[in-house]
């Protein structure tokens, strides 16, 4: 897995076309975009993958995917957002991926990955 944590996108869309590139905001980060970053990641392996964290929304508009910034699916910030799990909780945005790629027609669908889940997360928070 080879995984680039950027601050800004530099290449062309050409040299993009391989890539899985992931944006989210820049500043302190949160436990919920790193999950969704890694799961992301998880999903993905096969893939280099660049994670963009800014809050440019031209360079965030260039992304495959945004998560906790942007407005779009995965952002649990955006005005409106009410979506709720079934004990009531408000989603953040990795709930808001784990549902959308593990959770299947109402069963929970468990990665055989989950301890790569977690060496992933060491390495994300260090950078």
């Amino acid at each position: 897995m080879n995984i680039k944590i950027l601050s800004s996108l530099n290449a062309t869309a050409e040299e993009r076309k391989d890539i899985l590139t992931i944006g989210t905001h820049n500043g302190i980060f949160h436990s919920d975009e790193v999950v969704a970053c890694a799961i992301l990641c998880l999903i993905n392996s096969n893939m280099s993958i660049h994670i963009l964290r800014t809050r440019d929304n031209e360079m965030l508009n260039l992304c495959t995917i945004c998560v906790d910034i942007g407005g779009g699916k995965y952002d649990h910030h955006q005005p409106g957002f009410n979506k709720t799990r079934n004990n009531c909780i408000k989603y953040a945005s990795a709930g808001l991926i784990w549902e959308n790629f593990y959770f299947k027609n109402g069963i929970l669908e468990i990665p055989s990955q989950t301890l790569d889940c977690f060496l992933l997360l060491l390495i994300l928070i260090q950078q």
